[in-house]
């Protein structure tokens, strides 16, 4: 990975892991905090050989959505 890249995004995944359980009181940053984390997982999982654990973590993530971010909206 090319170091003008590698910059920025280890300075995002060290905010937001220090920063995770305080974004989280934040109901404008819950959601973008939530879908960075599920992208971090996504991309350990996709290239380091840790098993089922970037699995477990995201199964983790379910009880931290919102009740309703995934219902559609009701017609008026």
């Amino acid at each position: 990975m090319p170091d003008w890249l590698m910059r920025p995004l280890t300075w995002i995944v060290l905010v937001w892991e220090l920063g995770f359980p305080f974004f989280l009181f934040m109901p404008a940053l819950r959601l973008p905090v939530l879908g960075l984390g599920v992208a971090f997982h996504l991309g350990t999982g996709l290239t380091m050989r840790l098993g089922p654990f970037p699995l477990y973590m995201l199964c983790l993530y379910l009880p931290l959505i919102p009740g309703n971010a995934g219902r559609a909206r009701q017609p008026a």
